[in-house]
């Protein structure tokens, strides 16, 4: 036997590959992001409470506890927002506004979000023009009226 070292075993470089594409991904969420806040970036420095914000889904979850996680809304279960809502509640009442503006950031930025990490082109837009006109086309849960 010699004290010849081995050849060395090359191998793909699968590390630098998948380094790079999350590198990638995650600066399309940030630019995804940044074009948001660029709309109106006036919701970032002085958030508001929004239409069912503070009058539905704060009012009913700090009154009605964890019932409104089940309870349907014109027809619909708004899980997201009333779980942002009775989160709310172990907050101080000032932050009320920007905690919801963060979770409807959150709600924008999510199924990009989902499709990026999965690996999937993001879906057409839809809509007038084809144009979409909201998020919340992405995880809708419809219930029988009662």
């Amino acid at each position: 036997m010699t004290d010849t070292p081995l050849p060395l075993i090359s191998r793909p470089a699968v590390g630098r590959h998948l380094t790079g594409s999350l590198v990638g991904k995650i600066l399309a969420i940030v630019v995804l992001s940044a074009l948001l806040v660029s709309r109106d970036a006036d919701w970032v420095m002085h958030p508001t409470l929004w239409a069912e914000d503070g009058v539905i889904w704060f009012q009913n979850a700090y009154t009605k506890g964890l019932r409104v996680l089940v309870m349907p809304s014109a027809g619909y279960i708004n899980l997201f927002p009333y779980a942002m809502a009775l989160a709310a509640r172990a907050l101080p009442l000032g932050w009320l506004p920007g905690w919801m503006m963060a979770g409807g950031f959150i709600a924008q930025v999510a199924p990009a979000v989902l499709l990026l990490l999965r690996g999937r082109r993001l879906p057409p837009p839809s809509g007038r023009a084809g144009r979409s006109r909201s998020f919340t086309w992405a995880f809708p849960i419809r219930t029988k009226s009662i």
